[in-house]
């Protein structure tokens, strides 16, 4: 949920596994405003968000470029866990940590590049080929939330 600057609004925004960008996606976000608010709806920090969005980028797009040889690297890291003790395997945290920080913000300044008319700098394709999961990304016309409307959302 991100405000709007100009109108005070709120926006929903969800990863599209096809692209890596974020979608404008209120439909989701009325479901849970509106929804029951159980334990699957909850708050998380930037740095779990940031860690989560990599996972799913790197779960589900393939491409070339340095941001695909750094999940290379992470997921080399990753499987290390189950061979290394306990503080060492901290220390690997940290690394993995501030590698999906990197790409986030490679994703980020690809994204920037590419809404200012340049050339992309490397490739990416979804996994499983576009719309494998069935759902089709068609942009979300449902509107953005007004302020009053967030109860205690707000």
């Amino acid at each position: 949920m991100v405000r709007v600057p100009d109108t005070g609004a709120v926006r929903g925004y969800r990863l599209n596994v096809d692209t890596g960008r974020f979608s404008v996606e209120n439909s989701a976000l009325r479901r849970i405003l509106v929804g029951h608010r159980g334990d699957d709806v909850f708050q998380i920090d930037e740095e779990e968000f940031i860690c989560l969005t990599e996972q799913q980028r790197a779960k589900w797009l393939r491409g070339d470029g340095p941001i695909f040889a750094v999940y290379r690297v992470v997921a080399d890291l990753v499987a290390l866990h189950q061979h290394v003790d306990t503080p060492t395997w901290l220390v690997i945290t940290e690394a993995i940590t501030a590698l999906r920080r990197r790409t986030f913000q490679l994703w980020d300044d690809e994204f920037a590049r590419l809404d200012a008319g340049e050339a992309p700098t490397f490739h990416s394709e979804p996994v499983a080929g576009p719309d494998a999961d069935g759902l089709t990304r068609k942009p979300d016309p449902t509107r953005d939330i007004e302020a009053d409307r967030l109860g205690s959302f707000a």
